[in-house]
Parts: structure tokens; sequence; C-alpha cells
């Protein structure tokens, strides 16, 4: 029975003065108050399924003349006849690359072909179906300028009140696909975006053996073009370990098999506190802030009700997981008890440095420029650390400035007063950087919604290192001296190192963060 467009937020179609775009709203007209799911031909009782979306508050169809050969829509024109109100109604066309001399005159005959199974005499969305190729050596791919004369012959049809919006499908080459959109020529886009293969929305790491979508929701965002989430099951794989043999995988470096391994590996990591597979699957889609909504396919009834549940749980305002949105308890333990030791081991420093450099023979007016050095080393270190981490990672980011900490302040204790008032800026650097790293990797772990109760709950952990430190060394100083105490504070920061091993696997694991997509 064609797709159903699924939104954890309210969504309305209009048109504005400037760029066309469909925004996320409220509007008393036009409103998706409740989310939404879909059906394909097959379903055992599409009236059925069709009258529970619409109990359900789903107002938005979504089908393609491909669907069946033009079965979807005949079959969905029939159904609609059924019902008192009408929703909204989106469908898709392609253009043959060997005919693009007849743009205009495809774009018209699908479309006429379209509204006469459909039994409309217009739709509300009309979509370009062929994938978008800077290289078209594909048997449907189109180029940026071939797309953009399809928009000329979409304006036509909207001047005539065929359609009132026009859409693309972004698949192919990201580069290609974000031209596009930026051109202002269309009101949506269907964006690839899934738990297995997230980087249309976020940030891919270094080796990611998946298509990379880099920069189209934000591209979306920022050009007020409405992104649709396509593909939200991966063709089911997610969702399901049955197998129809009518999967298919749209993006290049991956098979099914390799969609499998990764469904498990990300499953596995999961667990069971997201609800079924499928509603996880969804609930990922519904919590990426750039989507507009997300187009779901149904095979079974009962998957119409997993969809409306995972929607329900997702725009509620509930938290993933648990109540403070911990989306890997595992990992935040693992920071934290870093963020402690790091916290810890700076108060500890800052504390007692004054009486060692006293020692040294410094002046209080020393003391005062040193404190100042470290503190302007700290600085640095905050700005460095941010560039050092999307280069080296979150580990080996912490690994070098726990080093740089713990290595300095051993090299300090036996530096005259001079030498050591050169080394302090660098150890100001590893002392300050660590937790810059740290509180930027805090999202990684929490849910969107619960983002500021999961710093303040780390925050506040790592806090409490430095209200014990000085207590504690404070202690030692007063059994065994200064340079004892510095040292201790010189072990507490490389004890660090082996904690950071226990961050590997929550970070190659965690979703719905991007992590290495290979399985």
């Amino acid at each position: 029975m064609a797709n159903l467009l699924v939104s954890s937020r309210a969504l309305i179609v209009r048109r504005q003065h400037g760029p066309r775009q469909i925004e996320r709203t409220a509007d008393q007209d036009h409103a998706v108050s409740r989310p939404g799911a879909a059906g394909r031909p097959g379903l055992p009782d599409p009236r059925r399924a069709l009258r529970r979306a619409r109990d359900a508050g789903i107002n938005w169809i979504d089908t393609a003349a491909q669907y069946g050969d033009g079965r979807s829509e005949t079959a969905l024109g029939w159904l609609l006849g059924e019902i008192d109100d009408e929703p909204y109604l989106s469908t898709k066309f392609r253009i043959d690359p060997r005919r693009l001399d007849d743009i205009p005159g495809q774009i018209e005959r699908s479309l006429h072909a379209s509204l006469e199974r459909l039994r409309r005499p217009s739709v509300d969305l009309f979509q370009l179906h062929n994938h978008i190729e800077a290289a078209t050596d594909s048997s449907h791919a189109l180029s940026p300028d071939d797309v953009l004369r399809v928009a000329d012959g979409l304006d036509a049809m909207r001047q005539q009140g065929l359609i009132r919006l026009a859409g693309i499908t972004a698949i192919g080459d990201a580069a290609s696909g974000r031209t596009v959109i930026a051109s202002g020529r269309f009101d949506s886009a269907q964006v690839y975006y899934n738990m297995l293969n997230p980087s249309a929305g976020q940030a891919v790491r270094e080796g990611w053996s998946g298509h990379d979508f880099t920069g189209i929701l934000a591209a979306c965002r920022d050009h007020g073009v409405a992104a649709m989430g396509i593909r939200v099951f991966a063709a089911g794989v997610i969702a399901t370990d049955i197998r129809h043999g009518r999967e298919g995988v749209l993006t290049r470096g991956s098979e099914i098999a390799d969609e499998e391994a990764r469904a498990r590996q990300i499953l596995a990591a999961l667990g069971d506190g997201y609800g079924t597979r499928a509603e996880a699957a969804l609930r990922f889609a519904l919590a990426q802030p750039d989507l507009s909504c997300a187009v779901v396919g149904l095979a079974e009834l009962d998957h119409l009700e997993q969809v409306l549940a995972a929607a329900a749980a997702g725009s509620g305002g509930e938290d993933v997981g648990t109540g403070w949105g911990i989306t890997d308890w595992f990992g935040v333990n693992a920071l934290s008890a870093i963020g402690i030791l790091d916290s810890a081991g700076r108060t500890g420093f800052l504390t007692f440095l004054p009486f060692l450099l006293i020692s040294k023979g410094a002046e209080v007016e020393t003391v005062g420029m040193a404190l100042a050095l470290v503190y302007g080393g700290g600085a640095v270190g905050k700005f460095i650390c941010g560039f050092l981490s999307q280069r080296l990672g979150i580990i080996l980011t912490v690994v070098l400035t726990e080093l740089i900490t713990g290595l300095g302040i051993l090299v300090l204790l036996v530096l005259p007063l001079n030498a050591a008032l050169m080394l302090l800026p660098l150890i100001g650097l590893g002392l300050n950087g660590t937790s810059s790293v740290l509180y930027g990797t805090v999202s990684e772990f929490v849910s969107e919604d619960r983002q500021a109760r999961g710093f303040g709950l780390f925050y506040t952990v790592s806090m409490g290192g430095s209200t014990v430190a000085p207590v504690v060394f404070g202690l030692l100083s007063d059994a065994a001296g200064i340079t004892v105490t510095l040292s201790a504070v010189a072990v507490l920061a490389l004890s660090t190192l082996p904690l950071c091993v226990l961050l590997v696997r929550p970070l190659r694991q965690l979703i719905p963060k991007v992590i290495d997509n290979d399985p």
C-alpha cells in the first residue's frame, strides 16, 4: 500500500515567501499530531492498515510509480476512495538518462500516469527517484545539471496546479547531492539514514567503509529543504533476520551480508532497552533533529503497531534507555573514572605546585607568574586538543595529554627553577587539554533529549575528584613531603592510561554516534 511518513514532531507543508520548504511547526490545519507508518503491496489487510494508520493520526502517504510497476499507486487510488478524509500524498518518478532531450515530456507523462492510477487531480509532493552522480555511469543516475533541468520541468507542473512541492532522492555521491540541495530548487530530499549508515547526519571516522553521505542533512538544514529519512530499517536487515529475497542495497561498498554483520554488532551493543529491533531503528531515525520525518514500509500489520509504538516513545519526550538518557553505562563509567582521576590530579598539582617552586627558591611574584604560565598553556591546550581529537581520535588524544601531564610533573621535580618555569606551559597544555576532550565525549554516551542532564552528571562526578584531592594530597604531603606528593599526582595522571583502553569498545560500538562501520 505504499509508504507512510513517520514523525515524532509536528510537520506541516507550507510555501514560504522565499525558499520552498517543509517546516516543522504547529499548525491546526496541516499538522501531523501523531507519528506515521506505512505498508507495501502484500499486506494481508491493507484496508485495516490504512484505517489504523489514519486513526493513529498519520496524514501522509508516500508511493512511487516504480512500486509494483504502478500497482501500488492503483491500489492506493482505490483505497483512498474509501476513506472520508484525504491524507497528503506523494509519489515518485524516474527520468530515463538515455532520453535527456525530453526531460519535460518524461516528467509530464509520468505525472499524468500516476495521477490517473491514484485517481487524484494532483499530488502534494512529486519526487525524482533517480540517484544523483557527478559521473553518470549507472543506468538510472543523473548529473546535478540534469537534475536542475528536472527542476524546470517540475516548476511547469507546479504552475499547472498538478503538484504542490518538488523533491529529490539524495542518493549517489554526496557532493552532487549537496550541490542540488543548495540550488534552492527543491522542497524536499529523501535522505539515506539508519543505524548502519548515519553518515548523512554525523561525521564519519577515518577508515569508514560504507557509502559516505557526509553533509547531506546539514545542507538540507542550511537551505530549508525538508529531509525525509529513508531506509531506516536498511531494507529490513535491522528489523528482522527473516529475508524475503527482495532486499536490495542502495549504497556502494555494502552487500546484504555486510549489512547483516553490522546490524549484529550494533544490536548486540544496544541490548533490549529500546524495544523491538524495528522500534529501536525507528527511534534512532526520529532522534535525528535534522530529519523532518522517516519513511517506512510494512509487510505485516504488527509492523504498523511497532512503528506507532516507536514513534510514540520518541515523541513523548522519554529518554532512550534509562532516566539519565545513558546509552552505554560501561562507557560512561570508564569516562567518569578518567574524569575523576584527571580532575583530582589537576587540583592536586595546582595546589602543591607553589610549594614545590618555593622549595626551589621562587619568590611570591614568581609563583604567581608560574601559575599564569600553567593556565596560559592550559588555554592553548583546550584549543589544540579539539583539533587533535579530530585527527587522532578521542583515546589517543587523552593518552597524549595524560602522558604530557604525568611525565612533565616527574621531570619538573628534578629541574632547577628557571628550567621548571619553562616547562610549565607544556604541563598546563596536557593538564587542561584532557578535560576538553572528555567533556566533548559525553554526548557520545547520552541520548539527544538528555544531553544537559548527562553533562551535569559527568561534571558533578568528575568534580568529586577535585573535592577530595586537596585533603588526600595534603595528608600525604604532611607525611612524606612535597616531592612524594607531586610524584603521586604524576602517577595518578598516568593511571588513566589503562582506563583509556576500556573506552575502546564503547566508542566503537556505541549508537547513535558514528563508529567505525567495519563488521
